[in-house]
């Protein structure tokens, strides 16, 4: 939504502690423009407990999801990249649950 991931540091060692220990940060001049609604989803896609995690079900029937994929509101191209994003969000549980398993033994590789 800002055109980078909220995970930031200055290399890749660095960066993966923030995800292994869930720090994110919404800090940059770019966050200041997203909605409170947007970051909120967010937040949920990024929950550092497995469990309180949004699951690919709940992201797509989040309320910012649907207000912004509302059918009656797109038209043309945009009905193609609401298509992609409902497809990405789908496909995003695969990666949560791969992600949910490999965290806890990345550390031990680092």
């Amino acid at each position: 939504m800002a055109g980078y991931p909220p995970f930031n540091g200055p290399n890749d060692r660095i960066i993966m502690e923030k995800v292994n220990k869930g720090l994110y940060s919404f800090a940059g001049k770019e966050w200041l423009y997203v909605s409170k609604e947007a970051k909120k989803f967010v937040k949920k896609l990024l929950e550092y407990e497995p469990q309180a995690r949004y699951t690919a079900e709940q992201a797509i029937n989040d309320p910012w999801i649907k207000e912004k994929t509302a059918y009656d509101k797109v038209e043309g191209d945009s009905m193609e990249i609401t298509q992609n994003i409902l497809t990405n969000l789908k496909e995003f549980r695969v990666i949560n649950q791969f992600f949910s398993c490999f965290f806890p033994f990345s550390s031990f590789f680092l």
